[in-house]
């Protein structure tokens, strides 16, 4: 069975079982789903309010797009050096699965990992040791076991029928915040703040289906006939239509009317819906402009939210994937020489110009790097160290410390 057979049989469960929402996992229900203000909170409830799916969408997104690459360090000029002779490099820059590409594999995994706290791959290792395959698993297939020596591993239960017990050395382990072994589900801690949100869509589906601006009370001094009540009565029918809600009403015989409902200002629909974006922007970190929350935006404030997004909610994930692989992904050998992964975050920069030169101008001017290597990060022809383009070059009328500091000492001296 291949890894998207495997993916689909395991979504493809988990709806069947999902058509009695009173089935709950057990593990704290984060799987199944939970009430809450009267609304079922599962995975396929909560991607329907727009700014859960914004915010998985965009935080998996924006770390999967990042360039992932194996390096370690050469012990004599101290450079970093691509590790491209491990297959390590291969998996996490191209494919980590021969269906499944590098962008795809993360994206998947920062979902599962976004919504349950945790999201798991197999590890598939040759025989010396290097990891060449990751293989996804539903994390609700996957719970922690001890085996008789106390040592961590994980059972990962099978459709055929059957457990499998993974030692955690061979399962990629994606969590978000919790405790020593596991991640806590965003689901469960957050179904509160869902349900309401989930509650206040269904308010405002109900209140455009069924025309708010009928809310009203009909008043006649006596009676009416049989006719004239049927005939009202299939007048206001008609008008709760949103296709026939701006027609007028006729009222005959001496019907009055008042109005008794008050109009969604009052009713601070719109406002409440607001929040609850805003509450659920709090619960993934994500900085509420990035979801077209624009409230508390400016031009003169958006580049430091930028920033913000990238440090406080980016930079945890990148960390994680990048710990987890280096613990897990190496062979001893590999170890041994220092190797380790490393994700490119200047590659969010790539939209913008005018930041990349001022980057690269920068660093140039204090010989951090090289014409070629700036070509080289900008896929640019390189000029070739025959032409100098290898040189790193400082301005002529800098030195060291220790040079400034004896030129001082020396007239010192003569004085």
């Amino acid at each position: 069975m291949n890894f998207w057979q495997r993916a689909t049989n395991a979504v493809r469960s988990i709806g069947q079982r999902l058509s009695d929402p009173r089935r709950l996992l057990g593990r704290g229900g984060g799987w199944w789903g939970m009430r809450s203000a009267g609304e079922w909170v599962t995975e396929n409830t909560a991607y329907n309010l727009s700014t859960v799916y914004a915010c998985v969408r965009l935080i998996s997104s924006l770390t999967a797009q990042l360039p992932w690459q194996a390096y370690y360090t050469d012990p004599v000029s101290g450079n970093r050096v691509r590790l491209l002779q491990s297959p390590v490099d291969r998996l996490l820059h191209k494919r980590p699965h021969p269906e499944v590409g590098s962008f795809t594999f993360r994206e998947l995994m920062l979902s599962r990992a976004l919504l349950h706290g945790n999201a798991y791959a197999e590890i598939v290792r040759n025989y010396q040791g290097d990891a060449t395959q990751l293989c996804f698993i539903e994390p609700g297939r996957v719970s922690p076991q001890r085996d008789e020596s106390g040592e961590l591993g994980w059972r990962v239960s099978n459709d055929a029928g059957g457990d499998v017990w993974i030692p955690d050395a061979d399962m990629f382990h994606l969590r978000g915040l919790g405790n020593e072994v596991e991640g806590w589900s965003v689901l469960e801690m957050a179904r509160r703040s869902l349900g309401i949100s989930l509650a206040s869509e269904g308010m405002a589906e109900s209140a455009m289906r069924n025309n708010p601006r009928l809310n009203l009370v009909f008043k006649h001094p006596k009676s009416l006939s049989d006719d004239a009540y049927r005939r009202l009565k299939d007048d206001l029918d008609e008008r709760t239509q949103p296709s026939a809600a701006h027609k007028p009403l006729l009222l005959e015989d001496g019907v009055d009317f008042e109005a008794l409902r008050l109009n969604p200002n009052d009713l601070q629909l719109l406002e409440s819906r607001k929040f609850q974006a805003e509450e659920i922007c709090r619960w993934f970190g994500l900085p509420p402009h990035k979801v077209a929350l624009l409230d508390r935006a400016t031009f003169s404030n958006i580049e430091s939210q930028a920033r913000e997004a990238l440090t406080d909610c980016i930079m945890p994930w990148v960390l994680r994937l990048e710990q987890e692989a280096d613990e897990k992904l190496f062979r001893r050998s590999h170890k041994a020489m220092g190797a380790y992964s490393k994700m490119n975050t200047n590659a969010l920069l790539r939209s913008d110009a005018a930041g990349r030169a001022q980057l690269y101008k920068a660093l140039h001017a204090v010989g951090a790097i090289s014409p070629d290597e700036i070509a080289e990060l900008e896929d640019l022809p390189k000029i070739g160290a025959e032409r100098g383009g290898n040189l790193r070059v400082i301005p002529m009328n800098m030195q060291t410390l220790e040079a400034a500091m004896a030129a001082a000492k020396s007239t010192a001296k003569r004085k």
